[in-house]
């Protein structure tokens, strides 16, 4: 079974959690899913808290040490997600939004450079990209389309595809 990387935002809002569910378990039939923000989760967490921490107004610690310790869980997030993109067969970008997050474009780009598929969801009809050719950033799009990859524009048009 291919191993899908899902990149994208969504795991950063509950709602976009929730709304995402339906197209995590039409990709869940046909491919081992990498969800970075499922591998990632308790580090997230401990990210928040400590995010929390150093806005409080009193810190059990000093900033300086509070944010010492979010760049080295930035770092395991990091190198987690390169560990996965180089683990993975293809990517599938959520490019949804009216700008699209920078490092799902990264991630995307980064499976570009080793040879990997990326393919994008797009449910946004919003315009996104430079100008009226593009339907996202056009270095995303870029790197979707030169690594053979092509856009969906709903859970329905994924389930198609992936069902043949």
């Amino acid at each position: 079974m291919e191993r899908l990387y899902l990149a994208g935002g969504y795991g950063f809002k509950e709602i976009d959690r929730i709304g995402i569910q339906p197209l995590i378990d039409i990709l869940a039939k046909k491919f081992e899913l990498i969800l970075p923000f499922e591998k990632a989760k308790d580090n997230g967490q401990k990210l928040a808290e400590l995010e929390r921490e150093l806005r409080s107004e009193k810190p059990s610690d000093s900033p300086a040490q509070i944010l010492k310790k979010m760049r080295e869980i930035n770092w395991q997030i990091g190198k987690g997600n390169e560990d996965h993109i180089r683990a993975c067969d293809r990517i599938l970008a959520i490019a949804d939004g009216p700008d699209q997050d920078a490092g799902t474009a990264a991630e995307c780009g980064f499976g570009y450079a080793l040879g990997k598929r990326c393919d994008a969801y797009r449910g946004d009809f919003r315009p996104s990209g430079e100008n009226s050719a593009c339907i996202v950033s056009l270095q995303l799009e870029y790197f979707i389309r030169a690594s053979g990859g092509i856009f969906f524009f709903s859970f329905e048009e994924v389930k198609l595809h992936f069902e043949n």
